[in-house]
């Protein structure tokens, strides 16, 4: 209904029952329509982020994808129970069974081959394990009905696999349907045009800097999958939000406790099933290494919060990153230097006076102890009488 009204041109508000819910006020439910058209009027309900019909198509098919997916590696874990069953200890020898040597070896299996020496052979070349140990891995029992339990299993991951290229082609084709923010490059034809040009391969990287008229993969610790997740669910158009703190409350990143009388009762975040809010979540897991100032907050929180608790405030700054980063009229998202944790510790010297005069210690510099002149040992019992 929401999709058709708006196709015939009507402004249509998708509002949130607990906004309704605070109004105060005492309506029948007869006339709840009515009451809604008022509370309209007055302006007590606002519409929530929807976004347009070309994103809305990506978003469905990039969650058919991910069921997809899911399905696939019940299919997997289906091949791996026979391999169990009939005491073939591949899975625990190679680190994927969908790999090139794990599905050359099955296949191998269910034409009929015994030999684990033949089988072995099969290995490819970047595989650690050596030949010895995958022949060890497949001496077992071959019982017929495992064997048809794994030909089944099998048959059901490739039909998956092919579904998942389905949905990969019809979400490229929907990705070319939504209109671009950049103007795409024009090619130059060769020979004066008497040659037909090859068509060049789907590139998702250039599709999504099209999209969004930026290169958002320049944000650390975000992927060209992790990019295009974010575009199937919110869309390039992020001008709805009135600032990054309303984006983050919106994927449930910001705290959300719960104080009565003054007192915090319950501390945390709202209850959102937004897979943006998981991927950003995701995606700062990545930045303990980063040479940047998100990888520096990661690390300062870390070791502030620990791992288990870092969750909810990191990924409250990424919106902030991302709306700057997608609205065309700010610049992108530039590679800091290395020294941004100097910079930062520089800027906490002028407080650490205060706060150790204020429990009782002087602080100075280093190398006026361990001068050129005065040995280690003697700099060592100058801090210890300085500190007593």
């Amino acid at each position: 209904m929401f999709q058709i009204l708006e196709a015939r041109g009507l402004e249509v508000c998708l509002v949130n029952a607990r906004h309704v819910r605070n109004v105060p006020g005492r309506k029948p439910d007869v006339s709840d329509c009515q009451w809604l058209q008022y509370l309209h009027a007055v302006g007590l309900l606002r519409a929530s982020f929807r976004p347009e019909q070309a994103v809305c198509a990506v978003r469905s098919l990039l969650r058919h994808r991910e069921s997809l997916v899911q399905m696939t590696g019940t299919h997997v874990h289906h091949m791996q129970k026979p391999l169990d069953q009939m005491n073939l200890q591949l899975h625990h020898v190679i680190s994927d069974i969908t790999g090139v040597t794990g599905l050359a070896i099955i296949e191998a299996v269910l034409e009929g081959e015994r030999d684990p020496k033949v089988l072995a052979k099969l290995r490819n070349h970047r595989i650690k394990a050596s030949e010895e140990t995958i022949a060890k891995s497949l001496v077992g029992d071959y019982r017929r009905e495992h064997l048809f339990t794994l030909r089944q299993s099998l048959t059901a991951y490739r039909s998956y696999q092919k579904l998942i290229g389905d949905c990969d082609s019809e979400i490229h084709r929907s990705l070319e349907e939504i209109d671009s923010k950049n103007d795409p490059p024009l090619s130059l034809p060769v020979n004066g045009g008497n040659e037909p040009q090859e068509t060049p391969p789907f590139q998702l990287s250039e599709q999504l800097e099209r999209i969004l008229g930026v290169d958002l993969t320049k944000v650390p610790s975000l992927g060209t999958l992790n990019v295009q997740i974010l575009v199937g669910e919110i869309g390039p158009d992020l001008t709805k939000f009135r600032s990054a703190s309303a984006f983050a409350s919106w994927l449930g990143l910001c705290p959300a406790n719960d104080i009565s009388g003054g007192a915090v009762l319950k501390t945390g975040t709202r209850k959102v099933n937004s897979r943006a809010a998981k991927v950003l979540r995701l995606a700062a897991q990545t930045l303990y290494r980063s040479k940047t100032p998100l990888g520096d907050f990661y690390r300062r929180m870390r070791a502030k919060l620990g791992g288990q608790k870092l969750s909810p405030p990191l990924p409250t700054s990424w919106p902030a990153s991302f709306i700057t980063s997608s609205l065309p009229a700010k610049p992108m998202m530039q590679q800091p230097s290395p020294n941004n944790s100097c910079v930062f510790r520089n800027t906490r010297k002028p407080n650490s006076g205060v706060r150790h005069g204020n429990s009782g210690f002087s602080s100075f510099p280093w190398r006026s102890v361990r001068s050129k002149q005065q040995p280690p040992q003697q700099g060592l019992q100058f801090l210890r009488s300085t500190v007593v």
